[in-house]
């Protein structure tokens, strides 16, 4: 048998969602794999296909477009044991995608290249870090693609102080823009701001990277929460300000009262995060936050071994 666990993807925002023509960019940004668990996936040989656990009709879908692609791979039942909950901002529908198409693959003996494997099960079309994170973990930086193509944008996996602990607020099922609503929201998107992509690269490049690299907490994290908010505003055409709703607000001015210095949204949320500079005090702020509803887990940033058998516990969580 094999068991796949992923980690989750903290997505702080593209550097642009609709196409830059002076800049020949769209899309790019900056996230982080961590620790948390988003999917665990086991599976074993079998005379015949099959899914089971949760999101099965998912799983089926995802199986289906590998089958086609690939009829000769070898039979095998799949279980999904665990998943985050879903269209929070913690890119499980990426992580559940690779981490099938790299059970079949594994099985099968296929050479395994994530963006070869992404394309197949339709993911990365917009960002690539999920699918670099998949494999690498790290800090990613998305450097963007060129509008008109479909070659995904180069993604590069950079270190982060292994100290840096994140608290991840995941809250109860509520859920952000997905499936059909996003993808109107991107057509309703108005006009880029060109000074804002130029910010927000800038931002990314030159001041959050060069913090992580010398190890410089404060800097990293007084900036990460001024790029997801500048991130967050281009879509107040389609969310509440700069974040997905007036609760979102609510609840990152509380982390913010106790302490939370670098916080903000993952991708449409709702899912939020801080991070902090041990796990000493992300833990002293689970304690003193109280954020009803929510489930609070300490993460660190993922290193690379996705593959590996699931017996440590998953993850340490307060709710509140």
């Amino acid at each position: 048998m094999i068991r796949i666990q992923t980690g989750r993807r903290l997505h702080f925002g593209l550097f642009s969602p609709l196409p830059v023509p002076e800049l020949d960019l769209v899309y790019g940004g900056l996230g982080v794999m961590v620790d948390a668990p988003g999917v665990v996936v086991a599976g074993s040989p079998s005379n015949g296909w099959s899914v089971t656990g949760f999101q099965k009709e998912r799983g089926e879908g995802i199986l289906g477009r590998l089958i086609a692609a690939h009829p000769a791979l070898t039979p095998i039942n799949i279980k999904v044991e665990y998943m985050a909950p879903a269209h929070q901002g913690w890119g499980t529908g990426s992580q559940l995608a690779m981490a099938i198409a790299q059970m079949c693959y594994k099985t099968s003996q296929l050479e395994w290249y994530a963006p070869d494997a992404a394309k197949l099960v339709g993911r990365g079309q917009r960002s690539g870090i999920g699918i670099v994170g998949f494999d690498e973990g790290g800090l990613l930086l998305d450097h963007g693609k060129s509008p008109g193509t479909d070659r995904p944008g180069q993604v590069e996996s950079l270190p982060l102080p292994l100290d840096w602990t994140f608290v991840l607020v995941e809250p109860g099922q509520e859920q952000g823009l997905h499936s059909e609503e996003e993808r109107r929201a991107f057509s309703r998107l108005s006009k880029i701001n060109v000074g804002t992509v130029s910010q927000l690269r800038t931002l990314a490049k030159e001041v959050l990277i060069p913090a992580s690299n010398v190890g410089d907490f404060d800097r990293f994290a007084r900036h990460l929460t001024e790029y997801n908010r500048l991130a967050g505003s281009f879509y107040h055409g389609v969310q509440h300000g700069d974040y997905g709703t007036r609760q979102t607000y609510e609840r990152l001015a509380l982390m913010e009262k106790q302490g939370a210095v670098g916080r903000g949204q993952s991708s449409w949320g709702p899912g939020l995060f801080a991070v902090f500079p041990t796990p000493q005090k992300a833990q002293t702020f689970c304690e003193r936050c109280p954020l009803p509803g929510c489930r609070l887990i300490m993460a660190q940033v993922m290193k690379p071994s996705i593959i590996r058998f699931v017996t440590e516990p998953m993850a340490r969580t307060l709710t509140s």
